[in-house]
């Protein structure tokens, strides 16, 4: 009975992987704002500090005090998790690619009501609050919002040592729920080359971007790690702003020069319409799934 119960964990941390791997795909929305939603984020980020921990010891050849680290490591859900966050992005890449080419508002309009059916679990979570707590929502908002708005670039062909940096900055962002990587990318107008570059398996690209990606999970998770043991609450409301702020980055109707673009007619708009709908369907899908799996 316990080995089912197991199997069907690991199955269902799978599935939670996949779905962040194709969140971080989408630009506009942040991975981690799923597994924050999902309960999962602070404990991934626990374990990534305890492996970071362990492999600074190793070389240190401090190997006893390694172990214990390692042993820290929440493996039963980091590896499922990670396992799909993978294969999302192994073979999601070729998919979201081709979709955002050909149905770029069907594809914004269904992520903007998946994302504004599962923020109310995240909200829920703010109990008490103060004059200091609505303002680092505030900043939250600001900050999110401000980023959304930059001018986006065109980088044909970035340079390895750009992709490495842009990797990096991007993964800190990709950390944080509400802020996206993918827009970052964007920004930086590394997006297309690197969705390319998983597509056509160019290795180089990716192992750089990789080792870009790791470089910045490693500089980065410890001081949100520090953030949440030492000033949790404040650090919700924080996140909390960020994941709103953002939002507008997913309006169907957006474009480069133009944020907020309203549809002439509903004829014009039906399909987007219903993707949202659609949206809003599978988040109904996945607060029931929180909420049973918190019982």
């Amino acid at each position: 009975m316990r080995t089912n119960f197991q199997l069907l964990q690991f199955v269902r941390s799978v599935l939670i992987g996949i779905a962040i791997g194709l969140f971080d795909l989408v630009p506009g929305i942040s991975g981690s704002t799923l597994a924050f939603i999902f309960g999962i984020w602070q404990r991934l980020i626990q374990s990534l500090v305890y492996f970071f921990s362990a492999c600074k010891l190793f070389l240190k050849l401090k190997f006893a005090k390694g172990i214990i680290e390692i042993r820290l490591v929440e493996w039963s859900l980091v590896v499922p998790v990670a396992t799909g966050i993978v294969l999302s992005l192994l073979v999601g890449a070729s998919v979201i690619g081709v979709v955002l080419e050909e149905y770029p508002q069907s594809l914004r309009a269904f992520f903007l009501g998946l994302v504004l059916g599962i923020i109310p679990l995240a909200v829920r979570q703010l109990t008490r609050w103060s004059a200091k707590h609505f303002l680092l929502f505030c900043c939250g908002l600001v900050l999110s919002g401000g980023v959304s708005f930059l001018p986006l670039k065109d980088n044909a062909d970035p340079s390895l040592l750009v992709i490495f940096f842009a990797a990096m900055i991007s993964i800190c962002a990709t950390l944080l729920p509400g802020l996206s990587g993918s827009f970052l990318l964007l920004i930086f107008g590394l997006y297309d080359s690197l969705i390319e570059a998983i597509r056509n398996r160019d290795v180089v690209t990716c192992l750089v971007f990789i080792a870009g990606a790791w470089s910045g999970t490693l500089l980065f998770t410890s001081r949100i790690n520090w953030l949440l043991t030492n000033h949790r609450e404040n650090t919700w409301f924080f996140l909390c702003g960020l994941m709103i702020g953002g939002l507008n980055v997913l309006w169907p109707w957006a474009n480069e020069s133009t944020r907020f673009v309203i549809p002439n007619s509903i004829e014009v708009a039906r399909w987007e319409i219903l993707w949202f709908g659609v949206g809003i369907l599978v988040a109904s899908g996945m607060r029931r799934l929180v909420q049973n799996s918190a019982k």
